[in-house]
């Protein structure tokens, strides 16, 4: 069943282009896949300070909601079917949580280093 909405996926507009995308993109995640843990367990045993590890975490948490949000909106812009969009009160929506997302981001960065003690 599944690979009938493959089927149908290829048949929609703009799909060839995506899937040749997805081919270009799967060495990067295979390597990122496995590439990472073992950076960060590298760096878990050199730096040896699990306060760090997390205070980094934290910082790249930040970064990637940041991410987050320029990706959806870049996305809704290029990607996404304008017969689909939705309403008014769905782009109120989205600004809002958008808006949202970015103050947590910048909250959690400014609260790794101690900015709300």
């Amino acid at each position: 069943m599944l690979h009938q909405f493959a089927d149908a996926a290829d048949d929609a507009p703009g799909c060839r282009a995506a899937n040749h995308s997805a081919t270009l993109r799967t060495p990067w995640i295979r390597g990122f896949t496995l590439g990472l843990p073992i950076v960060w367990g590298a760096a878990y045993l050199f730096l040896q300070s699990p306060v760090l590890m997390v205070q980094i975490g934290g910082v790249m948490t930040g970064v990637f909601l940041l991410g987050t949000v320029v990706a959806g909106w870049y996305l809704r812009k290029t990607e996404t079917d304008p017969r689909i969009y939705g309403s008014g009160l769905f782009d109120a929506a989205l600004v809002v949580s958008s808006i949202a997302i970015i103050l947590l981001g910048i909250y959690g960065a400014l609260n790794v280093f101690g900015a709300f003690k």
